[in-house]
C-alpha cells in the first residue's frame, strides 16, 4: 500500500478509481505493475508532480 498525496484517477485501472489525498493506493483487487508505481511516485505522470508515496510497511504483530 502507498499514501496517496494528491487526488488522481488511475487510467490504467480498468474501474477507473479516483483515489484522494490521505487515502491509500492501489485498491482492492488492483495490482498495478512496479513501473506504474515508479510513475505515480515520480514527476513522469500526467499530473507532473508525485502523487503516491513510499509503500506503507504493514506490520504482522498483534497488540
Amino acid at each position: 500500500m502507498y499514501p496517496v498525496l494528491r487526488d488522481f484517477t488511475d487510467p490504467e485501472d480498468k474501474e477507473r478509481t479516483v483515489y484522494r489525498k490521505g487515502g491509500k493506493y492501489p485498491r482492492k483487487g488492483y495490482k498495478p505493475t512496479k513501473a506504474r508505481i515508479t510513475q505515480l511516485q515520480t514527476d513522469k505522470n500526467k499530473q507532473g508532480k508525485p502523487v503516491i508515496g513510499d509503500e506503507i510497511k504493514e506490520s504482522t504483530a498483534k497488540k
